[in-house]
């Protein structure tokens, strides 16, 4: 939860803002300064979080294109049923446990504010210039609240108290207080909030104590005052209460301490760093998408100029009855030459080659931008010796932790993937070749997961033989594209133990007719967010929706997340769907897979399949892969 993570984050400033005025601003007697500096530290630790540089975040990956297709399972005729799930998680248990106590103390701040309300209502007031003195029952009692001066009888005529009382009258310290406490009921886990609202009550006294002194008293006269006045009563917490026995010591310490020089006031610039500090390490160390203040955004490189400057090309793709809109599409050959064709190369030769050859039909459009999705960069299906893959299971490490574990053999060089899903079901992939020292021994010591050998390959067998092309035959004079030559046949299976490594064409669209405008509305519209881009992060989002009569959407809710701003995106985009699906009314599962490709070679993301206890529902409709090439 994005809000846990702000919340936690925020609360670790709070203890590196404390600690700086704990260690070198608490002894100084610039008592302004310092509370100014409580009370502004808590507001930039809140501020923080919120803010990142961009340019020390580390470079985004370069995508080529970006596709969105779908992979769907057939819909059932069975009726949708209802999906309940009544287990709760740890992470529902502490917040549940957060809610409570976080509620206990409010209802104790609202009980407090009643008490003194009604001190005010309930005894004889007097109105002054400056304040209301309300007359309290008993003796040795003084404090303050807001303009309420609260007094007993027989101290009404100390102009000593009434003096100091008025300082935090006029000064408003009340609203420190009512701040803290509402502070409290947020962060009640940190004790350093607690230890702030307790410095913060000091430096009122200090301030008061000094202002009084200056006035009226000499500092020996006030100090016999207050050891004289050490018995009187404690007022509610909310108030500035003149007979406060445990700040008594250290305001005569205060009283007597020698006054900070100019040179002290540097001691402040020290602010300075630490906010610089605090925000780089908001940056690098935390890994979210709430930081919406950049404060030197990465400049992107400029976009490649297109056919014609005044209007919009890109290539469309048709096979089958599947159709994309591309600006780059790469294939490879028989002979494992890679070729790649954009709107300014492709020529007539090439649309007539690929059509025959790899049973595609290439053409030029002009598309509207804000429309605009690409497709896969496709490739041929034929295989190299020296190139093969193995997929193990999802396993769990002996520490408890479940891992993908993927390995490749690539031009003749073997590497190793590993994706470990961290408890929260977050994801993140490690490669044997580039991971550091440090990195195997996190692996190993936090995870309980050592990559395998570098012989797990044994030596490869020949590759089958290349079938013959194609006679080339006259074309009629009708338009080539109006009769598409099926996909060729699947390739022949690998060996045992090993699986083909290479990308093949999407199987075609099997949407129910009822609900392709939802497929061609999250096929326009979802972007693979940037913080997932960044973090190689991939997975399954399975969203649950309900059809009501009408046909409308309603009640979306993701029931199982992958984190890094794919769950909202996948949310605003189905919020955004404001037409009508014919299909009976109902609650329905959807699978939004976010999956990387890296065109390179030099890294890969194994497709995670949706998770059987979705899939094998009667009510789940599908997958839609979103595939960001790299």
């Amino acid at each position: 939860m994005n809000w846990l993570k702000y919340l936690l984050e925020a609360n670790l400033y709070l203890v590196a803002f404390y600690a700086l005025y704990y260690l070198i601003f608490r002894r100084e007697t610039y008592y302004q300064f310092n509370r100014v500096y409580l009370l502004g530290s808590t507001v930039l630790s809140f501020i923080i979080p919120l803010t990142q540089i961009g340019v020390l975040n580390p470079p985004a990956f370069q995508l080529q294109n970006v596709v969105i297709t779908t992979i769907n399972s057939p819909i059932l005729a069975a009726p949708a049923k209802a999906i309940t799930d009544s287990s709760w998680s740890l992470i529902n248990y502490i917040l549940f446990a957060y809610a409570i106590i976080a509620s206990l103390l409010l209802i104790n701040l609202i009980f407090k504010l009643y008490k003194l309300i009604s001190l005010s209502y309930n005894n004889k007031t007097a109105p002054h210039s400056a304040f209301k003195l309300v007359e309290l029952p008993g003796e040795d009692n003084a404090f303050s609240f807001f303009n309420y001066l609260f007094i007993s009888p027989g101290l009404k005529y100390s102009s000593t108290i009434i003096n100091h009382e008025l300082i935090h009258i006029t000064q408003k310290h009340s609203w420190d207080i009512i701040y803290f406490e509402l502070l409290k009921v947020i962060n009640w886990f940190n004790p350093v909030i607690w230890l702030m609202q307790i410095s913060i009550k000091e430096v009122h006294e200090f301030i008061a104590d000094n202002h009084t002194v200056s006035n009226e008293a000499d500092p020996a006269a006030y100090t016999d005052f207050l050891v004289s006045s050490a018995y009187g009563i404690n007022g509610n917490t909310l108030t500035n209460t003149f007979f406060n026995k445990s700040l008594l010591k250290k305001r005569i310490m205060m009283l007597h301490q020698k006054k900070s020089g100019n040179a002290a006031r540097l001691k402040y610039l020290l602010i300075l760093p630490l906010i610089c500090g605090l925000i780089c390490a908001s940056t690098l160390a935390f890994a979210k998408t709430y930081g919406w203040i950049d404060l030197a955004p990465e400049h992107s490189s400029p976009k490649p100029a297109l056919l014609n400057s005044h209007k919009t090309y890109r290539l469309k793709l048709t096979s089958g009855k599947n159709s994309f809109i591309t600006d780059k599409i790469t294939f490879k050959n028989n002979t494992g030459k890679v070729k790649a064709y954009t709107v300014n190369s492709l020529t007539e030769g090439d649309k007539t080659y690929l059509l025959k050859t790899q049973h595609v039909k290439i053409e030029v459009v002009e598309v509207d931008d804000k429309l605009i999705k690409t497709a896969p960069q496709i490739k041929s299906t034929e295989s190299k010796q020296d190139t093969a893959s193995y997929d193990k299971q999802t396993s769990v490490t002996s520490k408890g932790y479940k891992y993908h574990e993927t390995g490749y053999l690539i031009n003749g060089k073997a590497n190793f993937r590993v994706v470990i899903i961290e408890k929260n079901g977050a994801q993140k992939a490690y490669y044997k070749n580039s991971s550091t020292t440090a990195q195997l021994e996190m692996l190993k010591d936090k995870y309980g997961y050592s990559f395998p050998k570098m012989d797990i390959f044994p030596k490869l067998p020949p590759p089958p033989p290349t079938p013959p092309a194609p006679k080339v035959h006259t074309p009629a004079p009708a338009d080539p594209a109006s009769k598409i030559p099926p996909p060729p046949p699947p390739a022949p299976p690998a060996e045992s133990g090993q699986k083909s490594a290479l990308v093949k064409f999407p199987p075609p669209n099997y949407w129910d007719n009822g609900i392709n405008n939802l497929g061609d509305h999250l096929r326009k519209n979802v972007h693979y967010p940037t913080n997932a881009l960044t973090s190689g992060i991939t997975g399954n989002v399975i969203v649950q929706f309900t059809i009501n009569n009408d046909h409308s959407i309603a009640d979306i809710k993701i029931i199982n997340g992958i984190g890094y701003r794919c769950d909202e995106e996948v949310e605003r985009v189905l919020k955004s769907f404001k037409r009508t699906i014919n299909k009976d009314s109902g609650k329905y599962l959807l699978g939004i897979s976010f999956n990387l490709i890296d065109e390179s070679g030099k890294k890969s993301y194994a497709i995670k399949p949706v998770d059987p206890q979705f899939s094998g529902k009667s009510n789940f409709i599908g997958d839609i892969q979103i595939n960001a090439y790299m």
